[in-house]
């Protein structure tokens, strides 16, 4: 029953990080209000500075977005950018 629970939880705060997200990109909530804003450059993404900020373990933060533990520790190493569907999850 607690895994239930768990995925019910998982899926109430994925449905609020939507909401928040929208209202966001419509300028009806602000870094001020709480939301949580990742940076984005053409550089490329700060997988660990993404992943620390939601602390979450390499481990987790792969289960989360659905892949490798390796892949994590490449985007983290910067040997290898998110590319794909992987790197608009990230962004």
């Amino acid at each position: 029953m607690d895994k239930i629970q768990n995925t019910t939880e998982l899926w109430q705060s994925l449905i609020q990080g939507l909401k928040e997200a929208v209202a966001y990109k419509q300028a009806k909530l602000t870094e001020a209000d709480g939301v949580e804003v990742f940076s984005f450059t053409d550089d490329g993404l700060d997988i660990k500075e993404m992943r620390t900020d939601l602390g979450l373990t390499q481990q987790e933060f792969a289960t989360f977005i659905n892949s490798s533990v390796r892949a994590v520790q490449h985007w983290e190493q910067n040997t290898r950018q998110p590319e794909g569907p992987t790197r608009y999850c990230c962004n």
